[in-house]
């Protein structure tokens, strides 16, 4: 009879403790860790999601000028 064996992946293996964050840069989805993502241009990125409106939504999303790049930036309020 064959000798089985049991992997356990250590809890950091599985929940990494540096985060991923998602762009697209140059039309290029990427992604990176959150140590390194102070390095990245956003103001080049294309918005990764949308912001979605309805009726009775609790929270505001919109647009504000961004005064550094001369663009409107999206932006959703979630503690209102």
């Amino acid at each position: 009879m064959a000798e089985r064996t049991l992997v356990l992946k250590s809890r950091t293996e599985m929940f990494p403790l540096t985060p991923e964050i998602p762009f697209v840069l140059d039309g290029v989805a990427q992604r990176t860790v959150a140590t390194e993502a102070a390095d990245i241009a956003y103001e080049r990125c294309a918005p990764v999601g949308t912001f979605v409106s309805w009726p009775g939504k609790r929270n505001y999303s919109g647009s504000n000028l961004s005064s550094t790049t001369g663009t409107h930036i999206g932006f959703e309020s979630l503690f209102e």
